[in-house]
Order: structure tokens, then sequence, then C-alpha cells
């Protein structure tokens, strides 16, 4: 299986041959401009029943929508002035009235034009109106890059809400190619390189990524929590409780790589090995805080002849007290032949967590929101479009 450094550096790679503007973007997408300002209080809850999800437009573009189960309807919050977004991390604030989601090239303003590349975390009202900015780079050319690495470069990836709402946690990469090369194209690069503001910039990169949080309100810079040397860290997620915090960990050397734990104060507590993981998606705390949910790759013989003709993502609840887990959902027999997979593309429970929406692909290439009822183990397909991932329910 790819290591989550590598999967997290690939989606960079492919994220940088977007072109990157010097101006601001306009419009605010899903209905134009307000002109007037709106608060936080004009911005009204999403309902019970409605969750959100991201409709791919282009290998680079998406949207943002939200499905209503009452109706079974849905309706675009945002396009994000059609600008490159992240596809497969935001999330919802505890309120249900701000998503919170990282953009490379979203309404740059002077300041990015002079900076290192880095990825910038805003948010936006569940209207789609109201947009806020949390993130800015360092100048002058961002002082946290290494002076001897021209291709550094900066990732805010994975944001998530504290539980009263108040900060932002997220995973802070910093890279860079130690074999950059001075380039005028893309021909000039070799490998899977891309040629970006004068350098090649390939998938073989130096660097980590860390545990990082800032205020919700835009306020301040990136305040780090303490890691292991050599480590890639990311897709945090809070217990309800705020007080136990889970992530996914990679260490270069002699480490575990998986699933690891924090208590509260994560700046002072020591890292708990769980599980081992390895995923895109963060796992969901179950209402309690008991255990979590989480999805894996796993590979099946099920017709008992010494092969797996069976493999895609399954979907679990892993129990802390037995430290078991129990498989909620699998491949049907045969997936993962031919054109047939069974890729897990994020899912996010309902407030009672009796329900799962998920998004899976099934066939190849044809991503559909599906409804997962815990008791009666029945799934219900939601979309048929082959474009809708990522849903975020509740946090």
């Amino acid at each position: 299986m790819i290591s989550s450094a590598i999967r997290w550096f690939l989606a960079i790679v492919i994220t940088l041959v977007i072109p990157v503007a010097t101006g601001c973007g306009g419009g605010s997408g899903g209905g134009g401009p307000d002109e007037s300002p709106r608060t936080e209080v004009e911005i009204q809850p999403l309902p019970e029943n409605t969750f959100l999800f991201m409709r791919k437009i282009d290998d680079h573009i998406d949207h943002l929508y939200l499905y209503d189960l009452d109706s079974r309807s849905e309706q675009l919050v945002t396009d994000f002035d059609n600008e490159s977004v992240s596809r497969f991390d935001y999330s919802i604030s505890p309120d249900r009235r701000w998503v919170v989601f990282r953009a490379l090239a979203f309404r740059l303003d002077e300041a990015d034009a002079q900076a290192i590349l880095q990825e910038h975390l805003w948010k936006v009202g569940v209207d789609g109106r109201q947009f806020v900015r949390l993130t800015f780079p360092i100048m002058p050319m961002d002082e946290s890059c290494p002076f001897d690495q021209p291709a550094c470069e900066r990732e805010r990836t994975d944001p998530i809400f504290s539980r009263d709402g108040s900060m932002i946690y997220y995973s802070l990469g910093e890279w860079w190619q130690p074999n950059s090369t001075f380039c005028t194209s893309d021909s000039d690069c070799g490998g899977m390189a891309n040629c970006i503001n004068h350098y090649c910039r390939g998938f073989q990169a130096e660097g980590g990524s860390v545990l990082a949080r800032i205020s919700s309100q835009g306020e301040g810079t990136d305040k780090t929590l303490p890691q292991e040397a050599c480590s890639v860290a990311g897709t945090p997620t809070l217990s309800h409780s705020g007080k136990l915090l889970l992530y996914e960990n990679s260490v270069c050397f002699n480490g575990k790589n998986g699933l690891y734990m924090r208590k509260e104060p994560f700046e002072e507590s020591d890292s708990d090995f769980i599980i081992k993981h390895d995923s895109y998606y963060p796992v969901v705390w179950t209402k309690d805080d008991s255990g979590f949910y989480y999805d894996d790759f796993v590979q099946f013989d099920d017709d008992q002849d010494g092969r797996s003709e069976t493999h895609g993502d399954c979907l679990y609840i892993y129990n802390f007290e037995s430290g078991e887990s129990k498989l909620l959902l699998r491949p049907p027999a045969g997936a993962g032949q031919d054109n047939n997979r069974f890729n897990i593309w994020g899912f996010s429970p309902s407030a009672d967590q009796s329900n799962i929406v998920l998004s899976i692909e099934n066939p190849k290439d044809s991503m559909n929101l599906y409804l997962l009822d815990l008791e009666t183990n029945t799934l219900e397909q939601l979309t048929f479009t082959d474009d809708a991932w990522s849903p975020i329910w509740f946090p």
C-alpha cells in the first residue's frame, strides 16, 4: 500500500500543474458577491438532515453542494470562483454554520505573488456567500523556507474545527526538492517533475509535516504541536469531549506508521500508537467517544482457493476497550477485478450515528453517494451523476 507521505505528496504534485494567478479572484461563487457584510449570526446552521459534499467538475476543480435527505434534493453552495480547492479535506464547524477548506490558488493578493508556493486555509459560510481567509504568507519570501532550498513549498491540509469552534487544527507541511534545476517549461524537467516558478519540482521531496492550529477567526500565525523527527502527520480529528486527538502519522525510521492519539493538553502530551492505518480520510469518533469509524483497503479470498479475488475499501468501527474492529461494510464478491472497483471516497455519520453517508466508486470512475443504515445494514444510492464525493454530515 502507498504510504501516507507518498500519497499526500503525489496529491501536491498533481495540484502544482495549475497556473498560479497574480491577482485577486472575482465573485464569491454560488450566486455572486454579496454587497453587504454578513455576520456569523446571519448564517443559518444546516438542518440536521442536510449534509455537504463535493461535486467533481474536472481534475482540478470541485464545487460544494448540500444534500437534503428529506426531499432527496441537492443545491449548490459555492463554486469557489472555479478555482482549485481541496477535493477531500474540508470540514464543517460544530455549529454547522461554517466550512473550512484549503486552496492553492484562490483569491491571491500581492503578498501571495511574492511568497513561496503554499496552500492556505479559508472558511466559507454554509450559505456560500461569506468567505474569510485564515492564513497568510510570512514575508519576505516566507522566512520558514530553508535558504538553500529554492524549490521550497508549504502545505496546510486536513483542517478541522475545535469542538468549541475557536480554533482550526490541521497538518502543516514543509517540502523542498533537493535537486531542483532552472527551467522555462515542463519539457526541461524529467520524470514527473513540473516547471513551477522556473524550478523543476517532482515527487522526490524532502521535509515533513506536523500538526498545527490557528484561530478560526484568522488571527495569529501557525502554532505547531510537538512531533517526532522525520515524520508526516495529518488527518487530525477531535473527540466529542475535545480532550482526545487522533491523527495519522508516518515515521521515517524505526517507527510504527498508523493512527496515533494525544491527550489534552496536546502541546505537552506524548502520542500513543493505536492501530495501523493509511487513508486519505480522517477517522470519525463514535458519539460516546468509545471508539471511531474508519475505512481501510482489504483483500478477501471469498472462494477459499488461496488467492484474493476480491479487494477494495471496507468500513469499520473500532472499540478502545476491546482493542478490536468490527466490519460494517465490505466490497461485494469479485470487486477489484477488471472495471469493478469498490473505493470509499469519504464517509460521515448522522447526528445520532444511525446512518452513514458514503461516497463509493463502483464501478471505476463512478463516484456516487450512498446512505448506509447501520441498524438494517441496507445501502441506498442517493446520487447517479458519477461525480459526488467527500460527504460531510456532522463533525
